[in-house]
């Protein structure tokens, strides 16, 4: 009982502290002087498709995965094989009017099954983004809803209802012609049980409030590459699985490089120290990662990589959490100007930590999960926005758990526009 009391006293410690230090950055950004003004970011609506006095719009709208799905449920054994299809349009709008600028996001897709009707799902995303251009402070409220009924993440292989609901509010404040902070309060809901299709495992575990406060520093270095230094406090409060409970600090390096860039994306690798709130919770210190970069030569080959290595939640009631580290290659070759070729490799692994029985004790013994993905596909372009292609991809998963292991295929076409 003593340790348990020491380790939330710690905690709570540990939860001012962060927050102290996070106050005192937003406070120093305020307080700078702007020396000199940095260029106007350009307004993203001036490259909108379709234009309407102070309002941008962007449609687009996508038919994919036109195929068969040899193994619809990512079942061991004997798997299920059906034809699948998704469609979806949606709209990027930008509308200005003064100092404001309001940006939305709306998407829709319907994800269909011959079969397996009860996998058939209609999803839905809505952002939207109000900022005031005050010079050198640029103040900014967002919001979102996400209802989706798809694989939340690597570990679950059941489509399940999720809502996610989100809020933030903060501003950049620009200390000279190539520096600015940025500070950020966001907070996030997530539920798997808000209709039929909800999973009651799912919501007992993982149905919780995150609210992370963010300040990064980000210093021009060209035209083209700006340095970011990102540190953030989080804060995860579950509703059923309390001993979940948990907080955690990150500080995220790096580098972010404009898309007209040879190379061009985020290269971010920091640290994160997460503490959980029970005992029973073993904490985590260690590296991560979020990697998204491509490089163009020539204007006839594209190359991208994305590494990502972070603490994911499981819904497994033995195991609190895993830390999920996957890479993933994409190549793309134009072949003359309307046909091309891409090629895509994967590879993902999953660590779970189980919980400490008593004090002075190592945690359980845990699984380990490789996911591989592979696959090959062939494009043309009917002008400058519409792309037909076709697509072949096969999956594996390994796992200590003898009944998480599966592979399949996917042969399937698309039709996408503006994408």
């Amino acid at each position: 009982m003593l340790l348990h009391e020491n380790r939330v006293s710690r905690f709570h410690r540990y939860t001012r502290v962060k927050t102290a230090l996070a106050l005192a950055a937003c406070l120093l950004a305020a307080l700078s002087p702007a020396t000199v003004l940095a260029q106007a970011p350009a307004d993203p609506a001036e490259n909108a498709r379709i234009r309407l006095g102070p309002l941008g719009l962007t449609p687009r709208i996508a038919v994919r995965n036109l195929g068969v799905d040899t193994n619809v449920f990512n079942q061991a054994g004997t798997p299920a094989k059906d034809l699948t299809a998704s469609f979806g349009p949606a709209v990027d709008a930008w509308l200005r009017i003064g100092r404001a600028r309001l940006s939305t996001q709306t998407v829709f897709e319907w994800t269909y099954f011959r079969k397996a009707a009860g996998e058939r799902s209609f999803n839905t995303s809505q952002a939207a983004r109000l900022e005031l251009d005050l010079a050198t402070l640029t103040p900014f409220v967002s919001g979102g809803v996400v209802s989706t009924r798809q694989r939340p993440n690597l570990e679950i292989d059941a489509r399940v209802r999720q809502k996610r609901t989100s809020a933030a509010a903060g501003s950049r404040v620009q200390l000279g012609g190539r520096s600015a902070i940025d500070v950020e309060v966001r907070r996030e809901r997530v539920d798997f049980g808000d209709d039929a299709f909800g999973d009651e495992v799912l919501t007992a575990a993982l149905n919780r409030e995150d609210t992370e406060g963010t300040v990064a520093l980000r210093i021009e270095l060209t035209p083209l590459t700006t340095m970011v230094v990102r540190t953030g406090v989080s804060y995860d409060v579950f509703e059923f699985s309390r001993f979940r409970d948990s907080n955690s600090l990150m500080v995220l390096p790096g580098l972010e490089l404009k898309p007209s860039a040879l190379v061009s994306g985020k290269a971010l690798v920091g640290f994160r120290h997460f503490n959980g709130k029970s005992s029973s919770v073993p904490d985590f210190s260690g590296v991560v990662v979020a990697v998204d970069v491509a490089y163009v030569m020539r204007e006839v080959t594209r190359l991208a990589v994305k590494v990502d290595r972070n603490l994911d939640y499981s819904f497994q009631a033995d195991q609190p959490y895993f830390v999920a580290t996957s890479v993933n290659l994409d190549a793309k070759q134009a072949l003359g100007y309307a046909w091309d070729v891409v090629g895509r490799l994967g590879r993902a692994r999953l660590a779970y930590q189980g919980f400490i029985a008593s004090a002075g004790t190592e945690p359980a013994t845990t699984q380990r999960d490789a996911i591989t993905t592979y696959g090959v596909g062939l494009g043309r372009r009917l002008g400058d926005n519409i792309r037909v292609g076709v697509d072949v991809d096969h999956w594996r998963r390994q796992s200590d758990a003898a009944t998480r292991g599966y592979e399949g295929f996917k042969f399937g076409g698309s039709l996408t526009y503006g994408y």
